[in-house]
């Protein structure tokens, strides 16, 4: 019933059959989603989100192939957070599996288009891939709460209120008849406490961004836990782009964690100015989507957003070796292969062999290219340092770093047996150590084919 589409989007990212046929149901699950509306309120949403006409054609027989969603408009219908849920219990990197889904959806809809569009008659084992999709989302969304119980709630808590109020009031009242206190000057109430462990910024649902340039304007969707960031925001984009031409659709909601990324995104804004550009940020998640962009344009954008936030997961970058990873023909060669590797720049938290975690794009598109490399190709990950400090401690910790990069794409299943990792210190500069540039240079990580 699926088996081509299956295998056309196993194929395409590089999955196994069985992570595939998760996402899979899933989509169904998705689709089918008797919370939401099931098919009708799915569809809807799809048309809240100007996929409209892609919908038409994906419901048009003899149509051709329906084209796959963006992530972008994936992210759109389920949001960032249910993305990463869906993908961390599928094993998955969250761009991955936003792109994944995006191409399983449009052939879901076509297969199950209709008015007597049901589940009842599904093949066992699709079924099962259904039931297991429904846990996945059952995990990763919430139940959303029927309206009768909103009321309820909202009465319930109107209640609480009240009797707070009215037991504050009684306190107060008998401070002021005790004995020798002065009713004139009660001692002062405390207003608020120190936060609970589940008030406190740690663990409060985290603030979230959008912001997409189009032809000179700019227009930022979101919510922050206050009116001061939200105006600070929006007064950085109007002096970058122009009152006139700032959309404001922020929403504040002071039960959010304050925006920690705040002063790093507001000196980010002037590198999105004079592109059609899309960045979203929650948590210490990022996406960018720079594809309406030249290429050199791409780069020196991914560039600044990196510098501006290393340690965020970051989705979207593009940098030489992902452009030429991803013009890798069928049939490349092993040499086309550490050709375009070595265009890379992989980074890692200083003095240590942690990788940062804006790898992780061009770890699974690099992962990606070498489980498709010809029979036989074995590839050497070499790491390399600058001469700052003990040589011993340097080869030490360059080897530390070539076999994270390793262990990084082992855990993408590359063959273990294709790849070896080796430290080379400081012994083969390519610049002058001299100076910081130089240095800079030098602290790399190459990639040979081994014959």
């Amino acid at each position: 019933m699926f088996d081509q589409l299956i295998e056309e989007v196993s194929d395409r990212f590089g999955l196994d059959a069985a992570k595939t046929r998760q996402l899979l149901g899933t989509a169904i699950a998705l689709v089918f989603d008797d919370r939401r509306g099931g098919m009708a309120g799915f569809a809807e949403r799809l048309r809240g989100v100007g996929l409209g006409q892609a919908l038409q054609a994906w419901r048009t027989p003899g149509a051709g192939e329906p084209g796959p969603m963006r992530p972008a408009q994936v992210e759109s219908v389920l949001g960032l957070p249910v993305l990463s849920a869906l993908a961390r219990r599928v094993g998955l990197s969250p761009g991955v599996a936003t792109a994944a889904l995006g191409a399983l959806l449009p052939g879901v809809i076509r297969q199950f288009d209709g008015p007597n569009a049901s589940l009842g008659q599904l093949p066992a084992p699709v079924a099962g891939w259904v039931a297991q999709g429904r846990q996945l989302l059952a995990d990763a969304m919430p139940e959303p709460l029927p309206p009768r119980h909103r009321r309820g709630l909202g009465r319930l808590i109107r209640v609480a209120l009240w009797v707070a109020a009215l037991v504050i009031a009684a306190v107060l009242l008998l401070r002021s008849c005790q004995p020798g206190r002065d009713a004139a000057a009660p001692s002062p109430l405390k207003t608020a406490e120190a936060p609970t462990a589940a008030q406190s910024p740690a663990s409060a649902p985290l603030p979230h961004v959008t912001l997409q340039t189009l032809g000179g304007r700019a227009e930022v969707t979101g919510q922050l836990a206050s009116a001061q960031e939200k105006q600070r925001l929006v007064e950085a984009l109007s002096a970058v782009f122009g009152t006139d031409k700032v959309r404001d659709g922020l929403l504040v909601d002071p039960t959010l964690a304050p925006a920690g990324w705040m002063d790093r995104l507001l000196q980010l804004l002037p590198s999105l100015r004079g592109g059609d550009v899309k960045l979203a940020l929650e948590g210490d998640h990022l996406q960018l989507d720079t594809r309406a962009l030249p290429e050199a344009a791409r780069f020196s954008l991914s560039d600044d957003v990196t510098r501006a936030f290393p340690d965020f997961r970051s989705e979207g970058l593009w940098d030489r070796a992902m452009a030429a990873l991803s013009t890798l023909k069928p049939g490349f060669g092993a040499e086309d292969l550490v050709q375009a590797l070595n265009q890379s720049t992989i980074r890692f938290a200083s003095g240590s062999a942690t990788l940062t975690a804006d790898n992780a794009d061009l770890l699974a598109q690099a992962a990606t290219a070498l489980r498709a490399a010809p029979a036989g190709t074995r590839v050497e990950v070499g790491g390399h340092s600058d001469d700052s400090g003990d040589a011993a401690a340097n080869e030490a910790l360059s080897r530390a770093r070539a076999e994270a990069v390793v262990s990084a794409l082992v855990a993408q299943a590359v063959p273990a047996d294709r790849l070896l990792a080796k430290g080379y210190g400081a012994s083969q500069p390519i610049a002058d150590n001299a100076t910081e540039a130089g240095r800079a240079r030098n602290r790399r990580m190459t990639f040979t084919v081994l014959k």
